[in-house]
């Protein structure tokens, strides 16, 4: 039997978990287009910090999409004071969510 991590659509998402003081605190979705040209997409789920589930997505060339899917996320979230992260790669976004208290972990 092929590993999940082997079938197309799972090569097409990353996924963090989001933790606060040990717990569970939500998610972070990003979903890319086949092709690779097209348009990511990011879903957002922290618990504690909107209460809602965010969605943002980034297409074009040139930059990291996936930063800048997640920052548009939080954006659309009319999240205030939110740094400017977008396009500056995952890491910038996992220093954002530090400066709030949270840590994040790849799940996929």
């Amino acid at each position: 039997m092929k590993s999940i991590f082997d079938h197309p659509a799972v090569k097409r998402v990353s996924a963090w978990a989001i933790m606060k003081d040990g717990a569970y605190a939500g998610r972070i979705i990003v979903a890319y287009p086949k092709d690779g040209a097209g348009i990511v997409r990011a879903h957002v789920a922290i618990f504690d910090l909107k209460g809602e589930v965010m969605q943002g997505s980034a297409g074009g060339c040139g930059y990291d999409k996936t930063s800048s899917a997640i920052h548009d996320a939080f954006y659309r979230g009319k999240f205030a004071d939110l740094p400017d992260f977008d396009g500056r790669g995952v890491g910038a976004v996992e220093t954002f969510l530090q400066s709030l208290g949270y840590q994040m972990f790849s799940a996929v």
